[in-house]
């Protein structure tokens, strides 16, 4: 039978299989590639080098190890003297029991002593004491340690032998590299000074199981402890005959010694209660009532929700020196201070000192505290209604010269919507080359001639600075150049600019009622802008304080005669000798109301 004929193969190629070209025979990717094998030279250098690194690591580590046992050995030293210097309370009685110790060889009795008395070793002896002494041995082939079978081969194939160049690579190649030893609590023991003695020594003669002596002595035996006995109680039974002479109910002599009793059983007999059993102990923990808060309103004695000048100490004069006097004398260096900064405990304190000189005052009392916060709010909300009175002062000034036909022809209509609202809008331009300056905070802004002079000496500004001065001119000494009211003219600025945003449509818009829209140190003082990791202080308030600060005495001569000029000329400042909740701050009377012409700078 003959085999059937070959098939042909599926997808065979047409034409002849891939080859290489003919230039790769000599071609040697390796050597192009910069793998060179190294010379036996540089092979030696590099085990030099790894020797020296491995030197250098072995010498950290001990270093390291040496550190850690001398803190140890440190501490030790520092427990032996606590304990034989410190105060310790005598330690409990215990009860003392004769143990008899085995009895030990002289050769056990030396270890015994020779442990007592190692608790100082040099450091070379411990790491003598802690050789291997059969570290020889186990090179010389007697240890009978665990080794791993040489490795062979399974398949019983021949092996091709290795070249000659193979065999010098492998002699003068370095060893594997073995896994670095990790230093145990056995190492920084071994390496210690001093060694930790605490808890019971241990005792020769094997495991901690105690076994008969071997010297034929007998041990004292404990005594057995007596436990109650189990069965019938002693009488048992002539209570019984007792209880049947008389005729119970057990008809059948029957004897019930326990078990649950049931409601019709006669002999249910009542346990005796015990002493103690269910009274209340005393706690231990002591539960203290919260002290009770005492409010304002209870300090003030009277019931008043506010403080009042009723409320200092003393005499009442003492009430109207406050009003007349010490207030006055306050407001003036509040002005002087950085805007929307309290005056401080030290302020006060000596402004009281000065003026009340038969009593003893305390700056730290809450009347002072209390009135003297009223005051500084009141205040401060006098800047803003000054700009809001400015404003409307120029517009109606604007309307009556249109309708007189007396307004320059260059004048801006504040009466008009529009006017009013491209007038704002020119004050509140922000120059960001010039420190982001605005255009109302300048007495002359030219940006033809890039001239900018008297900062923060616009006439709308000091109108509204004037609101101050008022109360400096009424004060003997008030208009210190020296000691000019920065403060006071930073807050002018600021109250106009909050007043011009009101007027930014050409219309006034009233502020609401909401804490964003009030004139405030929240929404006007000094802010912290914090990030994930920084704090920057924002110097909404503040940022102008040191240019103002270089001001000299004849410029805050001419910004306070200008800011005067503002001011009526029939005038008169009184008080009133009540509390700032009942509107008792300063108040400016003016007698004849005369137009104000204000110029546009």
């Amino acid at each position: 039978m003959s085999l059937p004929p070959p098939t042909k193969r599926r997808n065979q190629p047409s034409g002849p299989g891939l080859t290489t070209r003919a230039g790769n025979k000599n071609i040697h990717p390796a050597q192009l590639a910069g793998l060179v094998p190294k010379t036996a030279e540089e092979r030696a250098e590099d085990n030099e080098r790894a020797a020296e690194v491995k030197a250098q690591s072995d010498r950290t580590k001990d270093s390291a190890l040496a550190a850690i046992a001398a803190i140890e050995d440190e501490q030790r030293r520092k427990d032996i003297e606590y304990g034989e210097t410190a105060h310790h309370p005598p330690p409990p009685a215990r009860p003392q029991r004769r143990i008899r110790t085995p009895q030990l060889s002289p050769e056990e009795e030396e270890e015994m002593n020779l442990g007592k008395n190692l608790q100082f070793l040099p450091l070379e002896f411990l790491f003598t004491c802690n050789a291997d002494p059969e570290a020889n041995d186990s090179e010389s082939g007697d240890s009978d340690s665990f080794r791993p079978p040489d490795e062979s081969n399974d398949s019983g194939d021949d092996e091709d032998e290795p070249d000659a160049s193979e065999d010098d690579e492998g002699a003068s190649a370095a060893p594997p590299r073995k896994k670095n030893k990790k230093f145990s609590r056995a190492d920084i023991q071994a390496a210690r000074q001093t060694q930790d003695i605490t808890g019971t020594p241990e005792i020769g003669g094997g495991g901690g199981k105690r076994k008969a002596n071997d010297n034929g002595e007998k041990s004292v035996a404990k005594k057995t402890k007596i436990a109650k006995k189990s069965g019938m109680v002693s009488g048992a039974k002539e209570r019984l005959k007792r209880r049947e002479a008389k005729g119970t109910e057990d008809s059948d002599g029957m004897v019930h010694y326990g078990g649950p009793a049931i409601d019709d059983d006669a002999d249910e007999i009542v346990e005796r209660e015990k002493k103690g059993k269910g009274r209340a102990q005393a706690s231990i923990v002591r539960i203290v009532a919260p002290a009770k808060r005492v409010t304002q309103k209870e300090l003030r004695g009277d019931g008043s929700k506010r403080w009042t000048v009723k409320h200092i100490p003393g005499p009442a004069g003492n009430g109207d020196t406050f009003t007349d006097t010490v207030w006055p004398n306050l407001r003036k260096e509040l002005g002087q201070l950085p805007p929307w900064h309290s005056l401080s405990d030290a302020q006060v304190q000596g402004v009281l000192d000065k003026f009340f000189t038969k009593f003893k005052m305390n700056a730290k009392d809450d009347v002072w505290q209390g009135l003297i916060m009223y005051r500084t709010n009141t205040w401060r909300a006098g800047f803003p209604l000054q700009a809001h009175r400015c404003v409307v002062d120029m517009v109606d000034n604007a309307k009556k010269r249109a309708e007189d036909g007396t307004a320059p022809p260059d004048e801006i209509p504040l009466h008009t919507p529009e006017g009013m609202k491209d007038y704002v809008a020119s004050m509140l331009e922000l120059d960001e080359a010039n420190y982001k300056m605005k255009v109302f905070q300048w007495r002359e802004w030219d940006e033809v001639q890039d001239k900018y002079t008297g900062l923060f000496q616009s006439s709308i500004i000091l109108f509204t600075y004037s609101y101050h001065l008022a109360f400096l001119a009424a004060l003997p000494g008030g208009l210190d150049v020296e000691a000019p009211a920065i403060g006071a003219l930073l807050l002018a600025s600021q109250a106009m600019e909050r007043e011009l945003g009101f007027w930014a449509t050409g219309l006034y818009v009233p502020p609401g009622r909401s804490q964003k829209e009030q004139f405030s140190n929240d929404n006007w003082g000094d802010y912290t802008a914090e990030s994930a990791t920084t704090q920057r202080l924002m110097r909404r308030a503040t940022y102008f304080v040191d240019s103002l600060k270089q001001l000299q005495g004849e410029q805050w001569e001419k910004i306070n005669s200008v800011a005067a000029s503002y001011l009526p000329k029939n005038k008169r400042a009184r008080s009133r000798s009540a509390s700032c909740s009942s509107s008792s701050d300063v108040e400016m009377v003016i007698e004849e109301e005369t137009p104000l012409l204000i110029e546009f700078s």
